[in-house]
């Protein structure tokens, strides 16, 4: 006997079509749905308990704090409408899932890549966790499985419905959420407060760096035990010492010692992933920008197009053969002398587009100038006004960070007379301090650099004993254009130098997944002026005779 399959049933709630169920429990359903005229666009649908006046004042109050709390960090509650007995809430559909998915893929990644994205995601969550703080909310259920991720795999804070606001109070009597996520206080002191929340937070950022609870154990029960003992499991000793206190302090059993929102909020890695997040958000939001302004011009023709149609029609009942044609010609006319003016619009822009330099767009260009580095930028320009002292010296990096794409960096030097100068390229996590060189201190391993005197460098120093400057590539002077082109499409990843346009023999591989740009200057009232930085459809590396590949993050050894 054949197996007749069951096609599944057409469901619709309100314009929405149900495309998947998700999850029931004993207050709310939860759907995957699409909106009929919207069929490539997809929502979370949730029907919610609406029939007695308890839960309807239950979803009321639900909706009311979400409107409330609407933020870039917090998933967005379209709109709400009823049907029958239930409250139907239309979400924004979070791509990827939730945050459980992420902590999988994370683990796969080499230890350092992982903390960087880590971060990432640890400074979106500090910035939602303090939208809710600021309005006096605790979320009371933080954990991966209520953090969700979109499609450009940003992360928003989700499930709204236990949160409780903070009245006249600084802590919540009720005690809600997910037990192995809870502050020891919860099961001692029958509370919950802000640095609940802090402690919560904790528990996910150590799950993001190892993949395991920070508290695990065979039961549910034995994990609680080891919360109210804090026997707490280590961090890998290759996690960064301040990203480590952070996780550390945060579940540390005495809430008043773990750090407040604001503390993560001003560290300065934090700072540096949230400029990047809020870069990228920007980009992403000027290009649904255009994406709404053609579909609007769309409109706009067709309601123009549907007009002048209607036009002609009364016009053609009112009018003879001879007329209708004089007609049509007018309005051959006017189509000609639309076009014509807007031919020249197009022109004018393009003349005052041309007017740019096309090598240098000073809107992506951004120098990071050490703190209490007395220096200036003029334009595109960099014044070095350190005081002339020894080992007194300016690295700066510039913005944006690259990480896809090949892009062409160049700048020439002025005024280094007798004194060492330089360029290269950095780790993006990296941040250089007032008169640190680029490949000592701390910055050593995880930066490569190419100097006047035609020297390549990397891991020297206190990083390396065995690593040795490369010779091959022709020193520099002032007045020269002098330029890297990293090629980020490339497997491996790789940084090809140039001096006047000429391709230099030494290069550098497998450079790391996110980088900057970095020039380095030593002598007071020296300069150097950016004079390209561009994106390129191909490379313009194509290799030259007696060409050496130097690896990153190996020690380098010169041939004698």
């Amino acid at each position: 006997m054949a197996i007749v399959k069951l096609v599944p049933p057409v469901i619709r709630i309100g314009e929405y079509l149900v495309k998947k169920k998700f999850g029931t429990d004993a207050q709310s359903r939860t759907f995957l749905a699409e909106k009929e005229e919207m069929s490539d666009k997809f929502f979370t649908l949730k029907l919610v308990n609406y029939y007695t006046e308890e839960e309807q004042q239950q979803a009321e109050k639900e909706i009311d704090q979400m409107k409330s709390l609407k933020s870039p960090y917090t998933v967005n509650l379209i709109c709400t409408f009823t049907r029958d007995i239930d409250m139907c809430l239309v979400f924004e559909f979070c791509e990827r899932g939730d945050l459980r998915d992420e902590i999988v893929e994370l683990q796969k990644l080499p230890i350092k890549e992982r903390v960087m994205s880590v971060w990432e995601i640890f400074a979106q969550m500090a910035l939602a966790v303090n939208h809710l703080h600021s309005h006096d909310v605790i979320h009371c259920g933080i954990k991966p499985e209520n953090i969700f991720v979109i499609a450009d795999r940003s992360v928003k804070m989700g499930d709204f419905g236990i949160q409780k606001v903070l009245i006249d109070q600084s802590y919540a009597k009720i005690i809600v959420g997910t037990k192995p996520y809870m502050a020891p206080e919860v099961f001692t002191k029958k509370r919950m407060d802000k640095q609940s929340d802090m402690y919560s937070l904790g528990i996910v950022v150590f799950e993001l760096l190892t993949g395991k609870h920070p508290f695990a154990a065979d039961s549910e029960q034995a994990m609680i035990d080891k919360i109210r003992k804090n026997e707490v499991a280590k961090l890998p000793e290759q996690v960064p010492k301040d990203l480590a206190n952070f996780v550390m302090r945060m579940m540390n059993p005495d809430e008043c010692s773990r750090p407040p929102i604001q503390e993560i909020l001003d560290n300065s890695t934090i700072q540096m992933y949230i400029r990047q997040h809020n870069s990228k958000s920007k980009s992403i939001l000027l290009e649904l920008d255009e994406k709404v302004r053609i579909a609007d011009e769309r409109t706009r023709l067709a309601e123009e197009h549907i007009r002048q149609t209607e036009e002609k029609a009364r016009s053609t009942e009112e009018q003879t053969r001879i007329s209708a044609q004089k007609e049509h010609a007018r309005v051959d006319q006017e189509k000609v002398r639309t076009a014509q003016e807007h031919a020249l619009v197009i022109a004018q822009q393009t003349a005052k587009q041309s007017q740019i330099p096309a090598q240098l767009n000073s809107v992506l260009l951004k120098m990071n100038i050490p703190e209490d580095d007395q220096s200036r930028v003029e334009g595109s320009a960099f014044i070095c006004q350190n005081g002339g002292k020894s080992f007194d010296c300016s690295t700066i990096t510039m913005d944006p960070i690259q990480n896809q794409g090949i892009v062409r960096f160049e700048v020439v030097f002025n005024g280094h007379y007798g004194e060492e100068f330089s360029l290269g390229i950095v780790e993006a996590s990296q941040i250089f301090k007032k008169n640190y060189l680029p490949i000592g201190n701390e910055n050593g391993d995880y930066s490569a650099r190419y100097s006047n005197n035609g020297n390549l460098e990397h891991r020297r120093y206190n990083v390396s004993s065995n690593s040795t400057y490369i010779k091959g590539n022709s020193p520099f002077k002032c007045g020269q254009r002098v330029s890297i082109e990293a090629d980020m499409t490339q497997n491996p990843k790789r940084a090809v130098f140039f001096v006047d346009g000429v391709e230099q023999k030494n290069s550098v591989v497998n450079i790391p997944e996110y980088i900057r740009f970095y020039v380095f200057v030593s002598l007071h009232n020296s300069s150097f002026r950016v004079t390209r930085f561009e994106k390129l459809p191909v490379s313009s590396a194509r290799g030259v005779p007696g060409s050496k590949q130097w690896e990153w993050g190996k020690d380098w050894i010169r041939q004698k």
